[in-house]
């Protein structure tokens, strides 16, 4: 497994270099080309970019926890189980109506990880 903060260490480098090449505050100054313009000149970056991200994401996964760096900080969000009704009431009128367990639904929310450029 390649170092994670190494990785994010190569992640603040690439956004760095983009502003230093004065396309963020270009695209900042330009409001209604702000999209357009934003796209055309990062497009060279966002290949690396989505490759370090790629990277810096499943191994972020696989630890299971947060990395911060110097650089930048990849949070880790634990998945969960969403349910779409108010468990604390119908689970106990459930218990007396068992038929109603087949309304329940119940969305698994995978793990995510952010990152953070200091």
């Amino acid at each position: 497994m390649t170092d994670i903060p190494d990785l994010l260490k190569q992640y603040k480098q690439v956004t760095d270099e983009m502003a230093a090449d004065g396309i963020l505050s270009q695209a900042l100054t330009l409001h209604e080309l702000l999209d357009k313009l934003l796209n055309k000149l990062s497009a060279p970056y966002e290949a690396r970019l989505n490759e370090l991200t790629s990277t810096i994401t499943s191994q972020v996964l696989r630890l299971g926890q947060s990395v911060l760096s110097p650089h930048a900080d990849a949070s880790y969000t634990s998945g969960y189980t969403r349910r779409s009704w108010d468990s604390d009431k119908l689970e106990g009128y459930a218990m007396a109506h068992p038929e109603v367990l087949a309304f329940k639904k119940e969305t698994h929310v995978a793990p995510r990880v952010k990152i953070k450029v200091h």
